[in-house]
């Protein structure tokens, strides 16, 4: 049981120093970042959506023809799929339930803080990079989340999405590696979260 700890949190080390590879850019491009980063990082101007694989707005994305990309309402700049390939579709679905049902009964994410919700396999969490403001987990913007994680790295595999124009991340790991204590300050962007004695 112990070698599996270790065995998380060295998965978690290489896993957010992957992550953190992809800077933020100061200002904002449209395009695809260069980097030599396997990951999939995009960076788009505030005016522009990121569709994945670059489907045409419109159009409905192949996996899951009731996604539109016109409709998103997320301004995402960066996303990424990352290492986990066994989360159960239905224990994401329910983490992601419980943050809503969190969030409606009007909880909010302090500023430069994060909130995780888990359910089996599946832990969803929020990063709430603002300074001084609150932010929520309305169900719009989690169901959309849902959707970009399905569609971009597909069913039983994490990721994540960030928005720099509202300053939040949106996120989907195994429940193991989030719930533990020592590596939830690098769950969230650099600097995001504010150091938590406990």
């Amino acid at each position: 049981m112990k070698r599996f700890g270790i065995l998380l949190r060295v998965i978690a080390i290489l896993n957010t120093c992957q992550a953190l590879s992809i800077g933020t850019p100061a200002k904002d491009t449209t395009g695809v970042q260069n980097g030599t980063s396997s990951m999939y990082a995009m960076s788009l101007d505030e005016e522009t959506r990121f569709q994945p694989g670059g489907f045409v707005p419109g159009k409905p994305v192949p996996d899951d023809p009731s996604v539109n990309a016109s409709r998103w309402e997320i301004p995402v700049s960066h996303m990424s799929c990352t290492v986990w390939h066994n989360i159960q579709d239905a224990d994401f679905v329910n983490s992601t339930q419980k943050m809503i049902a969190w969030s409606d009964k009007g909880n909010h994410i302090d500023g430069r803080s994060l909130h995780i919700e888990s359910r089996g396999s599946a832990a969803v969490y929020l990063c709430n990079c603002k300074k001084h403001f609150q932010d929520s987990a309305p169900a719009n913007e989690m169901w959309e989340f849902y959707k970009l994680i399905v569609v971009y790295c597909g069913k039983n595999r994490s990721g994540w999405i960030f928005s720099k124009k509202w300053e939040k991340g949106y996120a989907l790991a195994y429940r193991e590696y989030v719930i533990n204590n020592g590596v939830q300050m690098y769950l969230c962007p650099p600097g995001c979260v504010r150091h938590n004695p406990n």
